[in-house]
C-alpha cells in the first residue's frame, strides 16, 4: 500500500485528476463514488490493486473494467503488465473515458498512466512524471517502479524477455532478497535458467563449453555482456543463474563443472564481483574465460545486437 504523504487529506481520500482528455488517475474512494463517475464520464475502471472492482458496482455503473493485481512494493512486477494496460487505456479513451486507480492513487496507478504516456508520445520517464504530477501533485512512484519505467523506455515500451536490462533488474531485486534471507526465496526461481545441456539449440547459437571435457554450460542468451571501452569485454563472462551452478541454498560459493568438477569461476548475490577490465555487477554469476571455450556460429551479429544494448543503457538510462 502507498505511502500517504501528510498533504493527501487535504485533497479528499475520493478525487481524481484528468491527466489527459479522457484519462483520469485517482484512488480507489474515486472509483467506487458513482456520482464522481457519472460526473467524469468514466466508462472503464483499470484498478490495480490486491482485490478487484467490485462486479455490483462494475454492472450498476455500466463500467468495463480490468484488473492488475499488485502490491505497492519496489520488488513487484510492474513491468509485466504495461502492455495489456495500455491497450486497455488506448481502446477506453477511444469509446469513452477512463479511470486508473489504486488504493490512494499515488504510487501504483500513477506508475500505469506514467508508462502509459510514456508508450503513446515515447517519452522519458521524466518528462512523463512531470507530465501527471503537473495534473496530480501528490504522485509518487516507490524506486522499483521507477526503475522500471525507466528500463520500459530502454526495450522500446515494449515488454522484451531478453532485455539485459530487464535481466539484471530482476536479478537484482532477488539479490537484495537474499541480503536478507541469505538464501534465494523461492518467490525468484523462475530467475534460475535451464540447463542448456538439456535443451535443443539452434544452429545460429554461440555454446560456451566446459575447456577440459567439453560439456555445454552456457549459450549467448545466458551472458550479461558488459563493455571494456569501446568493445564487448571477453575477459570475464557474467552469466544468468543457471541450474547447474547450485546457487539457491547460499548467498556466495565456486562454479564447477557438473560433468568434470573444473573450477570454473564464481557467484555472489551480496558483494557481486568485478571483471579484470574494472567493471563490476551485483549480483554476479561469474565463468573465467580461460576455464571455458565458444563454439562461435554468430558470434559477430551478437556482439553487435548486445553492444547496442549496452550503448542505449549507458547514454539514456538517467534521462
Amino acid at each position: 500500500m502507498e505511502a500517504l504523504p501528510s498533504f493527501y487529506m487535504e485533497l479528499g481520500p475520493g478525487t481524481m485528476d484528468e491527466i489527459e482528455t479522457d484519462l483520469f488517475l485517482g484512488g480507489q474512494a474515486a472509483a467506487r463514488n458513482a456520482e464522481l463517475l457519472q460526473k467524469n464520464n468514466i466508462t472503464h475502471v483499470l484498478s490495480i490493486d490486491i482485490r478487484p472492482y467490485p462486479a455490483t458496482l462494475a454492472a450498476k455503473n455500466n463500467l468495463t473494467t480490468k484488473y492488475v493485481q499488485l502490491m505497492d512494493l519496489p520488488s513487484a512486477d510492474l513491468l509485466s503488465h504495461l502492455d495489456d494496460s495500455y491497450n486497455f487505456i488506448a481502446k477506453a479513451q477511444q469509446n469513452g473515458s477512463v479511470l486508473v486507480h489504486c488504493y490512494f492513487g499515488i504510487s501504483r496507478s500513477a506508475s500505469f498512466v506514467i508508462g502509459y504516456l510514456m508508450r503513446k508520445y515515447q517519452m522519458s520517464y521524466d518528462d512523463a512524471y512531470e507530465v501527471v504530477r503537473c495534473k496530480r501533485g501528490i504522485v509518487l512512484p516507490n524506486e522499483g517502479f521507477v526503475a522500471q519505467l525507466r528500463i520500459y523506455r530502454l526495450m522500446g515500451y515494449r515488454l522484451d524477455k531478453d532485455s539485459i536490462h530487464l535481466k539484471m533488474h530482476r536479478l537484482t531485486v532477488a539479490a537484495d532478497s537474499v541480503k536478507r534471507l541469505r538464501v534465494l526465496s523461492k518467490d525468484f526461481l523462475k530467475l534460475i535458467r535451464p540447463d542448456p545441456s538439456n535443451e535443443k539449440q539452434s544452429s545460429k547459437v554461440n555454446l560456451c563449453r566446459c575447456r577440459k571435457c567439453k560439456r555445454l554450460l552456457a549459450t549467448e542468451a545466458n551472458i550479461l555482456p558488459h563493455k571494456d571501452k569501446d568493445k564487448i569485454c571477453d575477459k570475464m563472462f557474467f552469466m544468468e543463474p543457471i541450474t547447474w551452478m547450485n546457487v539457491t541454498k547460499s548467498d556466495r560459493g565456486r562454479l564447477f563443472c557438473p560433468k568434470c568438477s573444473l573450477d570454473v569461476g564464481n557467484f555472489n548475490w551480496v558483494v557481486g564481483n568485478i571483471c579484470p577490465c574494472g567493471f563490476r555487477t551485483t549480483p554476479a554469476f561469474c565463468i573465467n574465460a580461460s576455464k571455458v571455450e565458444f563454439v562461435a556460429i554468430a558470434g559477430d551479429v551478437w556482439r553487435r545486437q548486445k553492444g547496442a544494448q549496452i550503448a542505449a543503457r549507458d547514454s539514456n538510462f538517467d534521462h
